[in-house]
């Protein structure tokens, strides 16, 4: 197909679109923000409302659709990202110390814990043998041998 003809199908859709008011012949953009997160700007507009509270007059929209902001709603999402970073390194710092305290409970004074950078597990560190585990590192003890028990 030339780009005649190309021009020629869309031009006649385009005008079956105005006529019939058609959604198949909808030519409009989708937002790909649908796909990926938004990407927010700083771009003060007048006459486009916040998405969270409805206030006119906004200050910070995304560069890929109309997604749009005040600058209070923007603050709080910021901040919303920020304490919940805050909550994850809290929570893993309060395992790794419940962690040592059982290492020592348990004697195992051989054994570190650690966080892993990339993925935030915990995980055990013996530094002879350079062995790394992702479970508690004291297993149960076994159950005693039936040769051990003496029948009466």
């Amino acid at each position: 197909m030339n780009d005649t003809m190309a021009s020629n199908v869309i031009q006649i859709a385009w005008r079956k679109h105005i006529n019939n008011n058609d959604p198949f012949y909808d030519f409009s953009l989708n937002p790909i923000c649908s796909e990926i997160e938004h990407h927010i700007v700083y771009d003060w507009i007048e006459n486009y409302y916040c998405e969270i509270c409805d206030k006119r007059n906004i200050t910070y929209r995304c560069v890929n659709c109309e997604y749009s902001l005040c600058g209070k709603c923007h603050k709080d999402k910021c901040a919303e990202a920020d304490i919940s970073n805050i909550f994850t390194y809290d929570t893993i710092r309060k395992l790794i110390i419940k962690f040592k305290k059982r290492l020592r409970d348990d004697k195992l004074y051989s054994w570190i814990v650690r966080r892993s950078a990339g993925t935030d597990e915990i995980y055990f560190y013996h530094p002879i043998t350079n062995t790394i585990t992702y479970e508690y590192p004291l297993s149960p003890r076994p159950p005693d041998s039936p040769r051990s028990v003496i029948a009466v």
